[in-house]
């Protein structure tokens, strides 16, 4: 069970991220934030989709991305923070503590924070956002004694990979996809 739960960890937005004066709020989702993070979950797969339609789908608000939420935001282990510039969710990640191999059997395995998922709008990325979130997750995985944090990135996210890497994650596989025929 994650041992801190952000209810409301305020930060200084960065120089730039918007006009005049703003605090960056990290919020842990509840319920009542569905439509704040579908907004950004839809703007990200989005991107997905344009890229590669033959794997992703469009975003819907129904059932199954409701099911999605509810289990992300009830089960100890997974956690939805988002962050608010005022009334505007203008960032999210969401996460997962888990096992690097349960088997034990490829690699040496032990506790990992996996990324799920990590969006800031579009119009307000290179402005500290992400690195916010990541340094929440970071801080999260250190209190619970997880060393690593990870996250997949799509080979055509050229600036998502750009920025993870500028936030201090490095590639570690390449997934391989080919067809059959």
């Amino acid at each position: 069970q994650l041992q801190r739960r952000p209810e409301d960890l305020s930060l200084p937005v960065p120089s730039g991220a918007v006009s005049g004066t703003a605090t960056l709020n990290l919020r842990a989702a509840t319920a009542a934030d569905r439509d704040a993070y579908f907004a950004l979950f839809e703007e990200v797969q989005a991107l997905h989709v344009a890229a590669r339609p033959d794997l992703f789908r469009p975003a819907h608000n129904d059932e199954a991305f409701a099911a999605h939420f509810a289990d992300a935001i009830a089960q100890p282990h997974k956690q939805i923070v988002l962050a608010w510039l005022g009334e505007e969710a203008v960032g999210a990640i969401h996460w997962e503590s888990t096992r690097l191999d349960a088997s034990d059997l490829y690699l040496i395995d032990r506790p990992i924070l996996w990324i799920e998922s990590l969006v800031v709008r579009a119009g307000l990325r290179r402005k500290g956002i992400a690195r916010a979130l990541v340094d929440l997750a970071r801080s999260v995985a250190a209190e619970r004694g997880i060393e690593d944090i990870a996250l997949e990135v799509w080979a055509f996210n050229e600036d998502a990979a750009r920025a993870f890497e500028a936030l201090g994650l490095t590639p570690h596989a390449r997934t391989m996809l080919g067809k059959t025929r």
